[in-house]
């Protein structure tokens, strides 16, 4: 029998486009999206300081519809009130589905949905990305809070929790979930056309770094992300600095607000070989990945996961990554495909650099242990553990009717 699937996402994601074509392929599953504003498609994105237009398809492949948003000051970051969608609770009973599928309790939105979900039949699933070693972080106080909210509320209403790492499966135990309502969901990039390009790049790194204008000879350091405070750019900086080494070329992949910050730094300190390569979209990406020798991830609390891990380690990158994303936690075994060390400990990041790109035999173990590890957390995983909960969950159904 097939169930009737509404995901509900707050903005279109370039991320998560593929994975809702794939649910959508299901013969289970009768897949609709809503998306909650449409105000991010090629508009102004203030991290990164400029105009974003994605140019891989969003839309293809599943059906969807926009809901009018009714907020004052429309946001899909660090905004409760940045979606206020007052006419969700009637398109949800319109669409009457078997299950919804919600991120998180960040909007207005949400907690709406929530709220008033005793207007609806729908099974209410939730996928949230927050790690425990983050959450455990906050005030005491406001533990207690979230404790009681779910305790006496959210676990109540929502009747499984997709969790996307350990860190993430954590923090759901810790707030009472147990173990039947959790479903693992893993945070996952388009492992298949990452994986593509790979095999179509590997014997080409020469051509491709012609093509990008970069030395040949030369071992790549890259970095992927906005350049914004949580990514602790600067400490990528820096431990390349500390390298002091003409034949080692940092790529800092992105952009955003901490530009003149970094180009202040690397004039005012002379840092050789350093790329500040600007917004870079989806379709051009894959090529620094093929050209870098090692991939580094610095991030603090606020990266709760860090995508362009599961990125890199579609091309067999060795990884170095700070201790707070959840990937750190699922992706990376110390020592063997890559370093974990302690969020902003810049020597420690200058040794591990050090090591990896001294270490060719390391980067040959480091290759295969990534490649192999990445397709663990993919989009197959994840629609096959819902597939596998909804085809019991509707045997259930059958037995206790009978």
């Amino acid at each position: 029998m097939t169930k009737k699937l509404l995901y509900i996402l707050s903005h279109p994601i370039q991320y998560q486009s593929p994975l809702l074509k794939k649910i959508a392929g299901q013969k289970e599953i009768k897949l609709k999206v809503l998306y909650l504003t449409d105000h991010t498609i090629g508009g102004f994105d203030k991290q990164f300081g400029s105009k974003i237009k994605w140019d891989t398809p969003l839309f293809d492949g599943y059906e969807y519809e926009f809901v009018k948003n009714n907020s004052l000051k429309p946001a899909v970051s660090g905004s409760f009130f940045g979606l206020v969608n007052f006419n969700i609770i009637k398109k949800i009973r319109k669409e009457k589905p078997d299950i919804i599928i919600i991120h998180g309790w960040a909007y207005f939105t949400n907690w709406f949905i929530f709220i008033f979900s005793f207007f609806f039949k729908a099974k209410i699933w939730m996928r949230a990305e927050s790690p425990l070693n983050q959450e455990l972080k906050k005030l005491k106080l406001i533990l207690c809070l979230k404790k009681f909210v779910f305790k006496f509320f959210l676990i109540k209403i929502i009747d499984r929790f997709l969790y996307i790492g350990k860190q993430n499966k954590e923090f759901y135990k810790y707030y009472g979930v147990t173990e039947n309502k959790l479903i693992f969901a893993p945070y996952s990039v388009d492992n298949e056309r990452f994986s593509k390009t790979y095999d179509e790049y590997k014997n080409n790194i020469s051509d491709i770094k012609k093509v990008l204008g970069l030395p040949s000879d030369n071992k790549f350091v890259l970095s992927a992300g906005k350049y914004m405070p949580k990514k602790r750019t600067l400490d990528i900086l820096e431990a390349f600095r500390l390298q002091n080494k003409e034949n080692i070329t940092l790529i800092l992949l992105g952009e955003g607000l901490l530009r003149t910050e970094l180009e202040q730094k690397i004039k005012t300190e002379n840092i050789k070989n350093v790329i500040l390569t600007g917004f870079i979209n989806q379709s051009e990406i894959s090529k620094y990945y093929a050209v870098a020798d090692v991939f580094v991830l610095a991030s603090t609390i606020g990266e709760t996961w860090g995508l362009v891990v599961n990125e890199a380690m579609n091309f067999g990158l060795p990884i170095i990554t700070s201790d707070m994303p959840g990937s750190a936690f699922d992706l990376v075994e110390n020592g063997k495909n890559g370093f974990v060390f302690e969020t902003g400990n810049i020597e420690a990041l200058r040794k591990h650099l050090k090591f990896v790109l001294e270490n060719e035999e390391f980067v040959r173990n480091a290759k295969t242990i990534s490649l192999n590890k990445i397709k663990k957390f993919s989009y197959d995983v994840m629609v096959k553990n819902i597939v596998a909960d909804l085809t019991l969950k509707h045997e259930n159904e059958n037995n206790n009717s009978r």
